[in-house]
């Protein structure tokens, strides 16, 4: 029988960090040294209307060039090469997540020990889902199955649990601007519980649409916004 654990024995192992100002963490500790932000009018292309608004987003984002930089032999990457079409906040969360269970040594298909993996965030995935209703407004029953996961977020849970061998519990948690520290709150318990010996905790990238950047602003929460020619 083990000792009951403590919260000090509960340790980060690997990080990885795919932002606006960095896609790596020795990227993202450099940029904060010197300051830099990526705050600014959104590009991204838009849905409709003809505003734009403030926010931060990653710049020419390619996730088949970004996976160049894991080896071709690398499980987890010929894996991710193998999804057909991952959704973008997906996207994001394997890439970080690759080099996180990298700098955790956690190189093989699975490890010995139990695994589970919490998603921070909740209605992640806003624009995408706004863009596949648009898409399909007209004719819905051609659209694609995944929306019925994307729309709950639990793709983004899936993708990870199937790239990175990940048969432990699997789940998102929503805390507004506070979920990724619920998120960690919640992969210590798991520990501290023996609920699993290793927990990915997921801070998921949150795709917004137009609606909630204008509610957002609307709210305060955000400043600034510019009209534009189509």
């Amino acid at each position: 029988m083990y000792p009951p654990l403590s919260p000090s024995d509960v340790v980060v192992t690997g990080m990885g960090v795919i932002t606006s100002i960095a896609g790596s963490v020795p990227e993202f500790c450099q940029a904060l040294k010197a300051g830099e932000s990526r705050f600014g009018y959104l590009n991204r292309e838009r849905n409709s209307g003809q505003k734009r608004y403030l926010g931060a987003e990653i710049a020419q984002f390619s996730f088949q060039d970004a996976l160049q930089r894991w080896p071709l032999e690398s499980l987890h990457a010929r894996r991710c090469r193998q999804l057909r079409k991952p959704a973008y906040t997906c996207q994001v969360a394997l890439l970080a997540m690759m080099e996180a269970w990298s700098d955790a040594g956690l190189n093989g298909e699975q490890t010995e020990r139990s695994c589970s993996v919490v998603v921070a965030g909740s209605n992640l995935q806003q624009r995408e889902i706004q863009q596949t209703q648009m898409k399909y407004r007209d004719r819905v029953e051609y659209m694609r199955p995944i929306y019925g996961l994307t729309f709950f977020d639990t793709d983004v849970v899936g993708c990870l649990s199937e790239v990175f061998g990940i048969t432990g519990e699997g789940y998102t948690i929503g805390g507004a601007s506070a979920s990724g520290n619920l998120g960690i709150i919640h992969g210590v318990r798991h520990i501290l519980h023996g609920e699993a010996d290793i927990v990915a905790v997921v801070g998921g990238l949150m795709d917004l649409s137009e609606f909630e950047l204008q509610g957002l602003m609307s709210l305060g929460a955000m400043g600034g916004i510019r009209f534009h020619d189509r």
